[in-house]
């Protein structure tokens, strides 16, 4: 049987260990990005900014480079959204692109370990509120591809889950291979250090390079990790030999893997080949150095770019860099901060550096200081998606009394009962979206608030669709459009939804909680007393209290169902950060009572929903406990 007592300590503090881990690094940042003294003397006149249709450009090279690198990504993202016609090229977030003149102008943005910078040519982050793709030196050789290396792992991610490393980085170093000449566009040209390596070393055989890990990559000597990457392009090309209609099976190759066929038998399954053969084939394929680029066609007219490229201002420099910063964690925040701060002075009626300075707060926990900063950056210009969002987002996680009056009262009251803190995060989500249409964490939280809260489901509906169609791989939404089309009696789109997450490699334990979500929708459809469409949401019930409310009929011991109807009642008053640690605690308490179904039913509608990866993982290492236990044990019936 499980031990409650040891393993909720444990969870909390884990939890707080975390939090406090993050409050102390926050507290002695590693290593100054600017002079502690004087942040000015940074060369904050001298950036350049460029929006294109799908980027923004942030640069301090010349206009000409700025433009070049411009022109080469809108190419490239085009030319891979005609490869993957089945794919998603949109971005769920703005793509930022910075642009640095050298390595030492890059050395204050480099990433960390252990305080000491790495030095590495550029790095792709995905934040939550922007994906951040770096430079260190835009005029040196390889500049281009070190960008496209990059975004392709973004695109790769952005429609599945899950990929294999090797395939992952085989992928990537293909894709980016990319030129434009008068016959068409070329993917795949040789990358010259795989080549080198190729030429004079002997491979090893493919199974040793599908069982590499993220782990060995780093760890590994450079030796190593030069094979790896070699011996994946070598494969990736190989398996695509010059053929743009391979692209297609290569998709497949990847669904098959995610839905947990063998590489073995994928690969025979989609190319007709065992791993052995795929060997023997790389070999050859290797020897008569076959890696022929391929051809395609060029778009009749490449995207637009704009006509001028304008000076992004002292103001707008130290808050992008301010940004980029802060993607680094908490270890970095002091550095935003002074950045921000910098551009405050410059500007005090630019918002970004105030909606910058809430960030800050908020990454500290300081809740009350970040809402403070955020009311003030809303009435500010330019109108800023990202920090409407993180607005938004922050009042959700805060109990009503805790929402200073003068904010509540910008909104009137709802005639289907919505209570104000959920109409005022509303009115912030409708913000964001009129800047940004395609921003979908603004889209996702506006549609999920329909769930939990009165309102025209319609809307939530059309927006969790609109951003799963901009982020298939979001779970999150698919969760809440499920959840939403079961409430409004449409267990058939429901379906459609948990269907088209097949193709995107999800973890298939949490198709199968979105399954059985789907078979009761079905259920309760066909249920004489429930008519179709009639089923009640509580007016401000958290996702997490309704799990909980949800279990109580299948709880038989009568102390156990008090305790999880007291739980219920205060669940609403903490912050929605701690609500997927007292699910989990929960159900560990009624697995330790042989309240097997009642668990398992928690722990089932938690684990789409734990985004923290130590909550995912203790909920997923729970659930199969719990099973087995069950397995063992008759759980009493009710």
């Amino acid at each position: 049987m499980l031990r409650a007592r040891p393993f909720i300590i444990q969870v909390f503090a884990l939890f707080l260990a975390v939090l406090a881990s993050e409050r102390n690094s926050f507290a002695a940042p590693g290593g100054a990005a600017l002079p502690p003294e004087k942040a000015g003397e940074f060369e904050a006149d001298s950036w350049l900014q460029l929006q294109t249709p799908h980027f923004l450009l942030c640069s301090h090279v010349s206009e000409k480079t700025t433009r070049d690198f411009a022109d080469d990504l809108e190419n490239f993202r085009e030319t891979l959204a005609r490869l993957f016609p089945r794919l998603v090229a949109k971005s769920p977030v703005p793509v930022m692109v910075y642009l640095f003149k050298d390595p030492i102008d890059f050395q204050p943005f480099r990433r960390r370990v252990q305080g000491a910078p790495i030095e590495d040519r550029g790095y792709f982050h995905a934040g939550a509120e922007g994906n951040y793709l770096t430079v260190a030196d835009a005029s040196g050789p390889g500049a281009r591809r070190v960008i496209r290396h990059e975004y392709a792992h973004f695109f790769l991610h952005n429609n599945f889950a899950r990929i294999p490393l090797w395939l992952d980085e085989g992928m990537a170093d293909f894709l980016s291979g990319f030129r434009v000449s008068e016959q068409g566009v070329e993917i795949g040209v040789p990358v010259l250090e795989h080549l080198a390596w190729l030429s004079t070393h002997a491979q090893a055989p493919p199974s040793h390079i599908f069982r590499f890990s993220q782990e060995a990559l780093k760890s590994d000597a450079p030796g190593e990790r030069a094979a790896f990457y070699a011996q994946s392009w070598a494969l990736v090309h190989c398996l695509i030999h010059g053929q743009p209609a391979s692209l297609g099976l290569l998709s497949d190759f990847v669904r098959r893997l995610g839905r947990g066929e063998g590489t073995d038998r994928a690969l025979q399954e989609t190319y007709g080949k065992s791993g052995k053969e795929l060997e023997r084939a790389s070999g050859r394929y290797t020897v008569k150095s076959e890696f022929r680029p391929m051809l395609v066609d060029r778009a009749a007219s490449g995207p637009a770019l704009p006509a001028a490229i304008r000076a992004l201002g002292p103001a707008g420099a130290f808050h992008r860099l301010g940004c980029l910063l802060l993607q680094h964690g908490p270890n970095r925040a002091g550095d935003a901060e002074r950045y921000f701060r910098e551009g405050m002075e410059k500007d005090p009626s630019f918002s970004g550096n105030r909606w910058g300075l809430g960030r800050v707060e908020l990454m500290a926990g300081r809740k009350a200081e970040a809402l403070s900063q955020f009311s003030m950056a809303s009435s500010l210009r330019p109108e800023d998606a990202a920090g409407l969002y993180l607005f938004a987002d922050l009042l959700s996680s805060l109990p009503g009394s805790e929402i200073p009056e003068t904010l509540l009262s910008q909104v009137g009251k709802d005639m289907q009962g919505a209570p104000r803190t959920v109409l005022l995060e509303r009115q912030l989500l409708h913000r964001a979206i009129a800047v940004d249409p395609e921003f979908a964490p603004a889209l996702a939280l506006l549609g999920s608030s329909y769930l939990t809260a009165g309102g025209d489901r319609s809307e939530g509906i059309a927006c969790l669709e609109k951003a799963l169609d901009i982020e298939p791989t979001n779970t999150r939404a698919a969760v809440d459009l499920v959840g939403l089309y079961s409430v409004e009696g449409k267990p058939d789109q429901a379906a459609k939804v948990v269907e088209a997450l097949q193709d995107r490699n999800i973890d298939p334990e949490i198709l199968d909680i979105l399954h059985k979500e789907v078979d009761e929708g079905k259920q309760e459809c066909t249920d004489s007393t429930r008519p179709t469409g009639t089923v009640q949401v509580p007016g401000a019930e958290s996702w997490a209290g309704t799990s909980l409310k949800s279990v109580e009929d299948l709880v038989a011991d009568p102390a156990m169902r008090r305790a999880v109807q007291e739980r219920y009642e205060s669940i609403m008053e903490m912050p929605t950060e701690f609500w997927g640690e007292v699910v989990l605690n929960q159900a560990v308490d009624l697995a330790n009572h042989s309240e097997y179904r009642a668990a398992i039913k928690l722990l089932e509608g938690l684990l789409p929903r734990a985004t923290k990866p130590k909550l995912a993982e203790a909920t997923k290492s729970t659930l199969a406990r719990v099973k087995q236990d069950a397995q063992g044990c008759q759980a009493p019936k009710p």
